[in-house]
C-alpha cells in the first residue's frame, strides 16, 4: 500500500517524527502522519498553510507499507461524537497512546478528522519495523495557482480567532478578503451547490480539493 506525505523540501529526515504534540499522540511519540491519497495529504496541509501558500518549497513523498505489515485502526463508530473537535485532543491521544505504547504495532489507521470518511495512517519511526516502511518515490508538490492564491489571501489572525470560537476542525475559513468569508464544512458533499453560491474563490478550491463531489 502507498501512503503520502507533503512536506518543506529542507525535511531531510522522512521516516523521523518530530515529537510534537498531534492528535493521535502525546508530546514526545515520534511518529509521522501519512494520508491515503495525495488530494488528503494536500487537504491536511491546507490547514497549516493559510496565510503563507505552498510555493515552490513542498514535496510529496510517497511511502509504502508492505501487505504483511499488521496494521491498527480506530474505527469510527467506536469514537465519541465530538472526537474532531480540538478540544477533544486528550481523548484522541489517549487512544492513540496505547497504541504507540504497544512494541509490536508500526501502524495505526485513523480517521480524518477533516473528512471521516477518509483515512489518515499514522507510522510510529521508533518502532523496530520501521525499515520495512519505504520512500518509493518523492515529487515536487506544485498546486494549481489559483490554491495558492486562496491560500495567500487567507487572514490567519482572524482565522485562527474564529477556529477557537468554534473550537471545530471539521470547518475550514477561508477569508477571501478582510470584509467577506465562507465556511467549508468538508464532511459533507451536499454542500457543494451552497458553496458555489457563497463564493466563487471558495467554490474553486472544493474543486480542486475534491473534484469528484462535482462530477455528477
Amino acid at each position: 500500500m502507498i501512503v503520502y506525505r507533503i512536506v518543506h523540501r529542507m525535511v531531510k529526515e522522512l521516516l523521523t517524527g518530530s515529537g510534537r504534540d498531534s492528535r493521535w499522540c502525546s508530546s514526545g511519540g515520534k511518529v509521522i502522519y501519512t494520508s491515503s491519497s495525495v488530494a488528503l495529504a494536500c487537504l491536511e496541509n491546507v490547514l497549516r498553510r493559510s496565510g503563507a501558500g505552498f510555493a515552490s518549497d513542498f514535496q510529496t513523498i510517497f511511502y509504502e507499507i508492505p501487505d504483511k505489515i499488521k496494521i491498527e485502526e480506530v474505527p469510527i463508530k467506536e469514537l465519541d461524537e465530538n472526537w474532531r473537535l480540538r478540544s477533544s485532543y486528550s481523548y484522541c491521544q489517549a487512544i492513540g497512546n496505547i497504541w504507540y505504547n504497544k512494541k509490536d504495532s508500526l501502524v495505526l489507521k485513523v480517521p480524518s478528522a477533516i473528512i471521516p470518511d477518509e483515512f489518515n495512517f499514522v507510522i510510529k519511526t521508533t518502532s523496530p519495523g520501521i525499515g520495512r516502511i519505504k520512500i518509493k518515490d518523492s515529487k515536487p508538490f506544485i498546486p494549481d495557482e489559483r490554491l495558492e492564491n486562496i491560500l495567500r489571501s487567507v487572514d490567519i489572525k482572524k482565522l485562527k480567532k474564529l477556529v477557537r470560537e468554534k473550537d471545530s476542525i471539521s470547518n475550514i475559513y477561508f477569508f477571501i478578503s478582510s470584509n467577506s468569508f465562507c465556511i467549508l464544512n468538508i464532511s459533507s458533499r451536499n454542500l457543494a451547490a451552497s458553496i458555489k453560491s457563497r463564493s466563487r474563490a471558495a467554490f474553486s478550491i472544493w474543486r480542486l480539493i475534491w473534484p469528484t463531489a462535482f462530477s455528477n
